[in-house]
C-alpha cells in the first residue's frame, strides 16, 4: 500500500480506512467525542502540527500524544474549555477514560527551560490542584526541555500505566 501525500484524495481514503481500526469502542464515548465542544481560540496560528487524523496541534510532542491516544482508541479531546471558578484553561487533552469514563486531563509542559513559561505551569498546576485535579490521580503531566525532549516511549509507557 503506498500513499501519496500530496493527493488529498488519497489522504482521505487512509483516514477513512484507520478510521474503522482506531475507532474507540464505548459507544458513549465515542459519541462525546465527535460533539461539538468550545475549544481554544487563542493563537490560532500555532496549530501547525497536522496529525495522522488531520487535527492541527501546536507542538511536535502534542502530535505524539495526539497520535497514541488515537491509537490505543482513548477518547479525548484536544484543547477543550475547563473552567475552574474564574480561571479558564485548555488542557492539552481532555480525557474519558476507556472503560471507566472518568475525565483525566493531559498536560504537556514543553518549554520548561523557560523560566516565565515554567512559573505559568506551576501556577496552573496549583490552581488544577485547588479544583480537585491532581497530578498521578486524574493529571498526567509530561514536561521537556530543549536539552531533554519528551520520547514516544515515555508517551506509550504512560497510556499503558493509566489506560491499558
Amino acid at each position: 500500500l503506498s500513499l501519496d501525500i500530496t493527493d488529498p484524495n488519497a489522504i482521505e481514503e487512509y483516514k477513512n480506512l484507520l478510521s474503522t481500526v482506531l475507532e474507540v469502542e464505548r459507544e458513549d464515548l465515542r459519541k462525546w467525542m465527535q460533539e461539538p465542544y468550545e475549544k481554544n481560540p487563542h493563537f490560532p496560528e500555532k496549530l501547525t502540527h497536522k496529525t495522522s487524523t488531520g487535527e492541527y496541534v501546536r507542538s511536535k510532542s502534542e502530535a505524539i500524544i495526539h497520535s497514541y491516544l488515537t491509537i490505543y482508541k482513548i477518547p479525548f479531546r484536544y484543547e477543550c474549555v475547563l473552567r475552574l471558578g474564574k480561571h479558564i484553561y485548555y488542557p492539552d487533552f481532555t480525557i474519558r477514560h476507556p472503560k471507566t469514563g472518568e475525565y483525566i486531563y493531559f498536560e504537556h509542559f514543553g518549554q520548561m527551560d523557560n523560566p516565565k513559561y515554567a512559573k505559568k505551569a506551576f501556577k496552573k498546576l496549583e490552581v488544577y490542584q485547588e479544583h480537585g485535579i491532581i497530578p498521578g490521580e486524574n493529571l498526567i503531566m509530561t514536561f521537556e526541555t530543549e536539552q531533554n525532549p519528551l520520547s514516544v516511549a515515555m508517551v506509550e509507557k504512560i497510556i499503558e500505566y493509566y489506560f491499558i
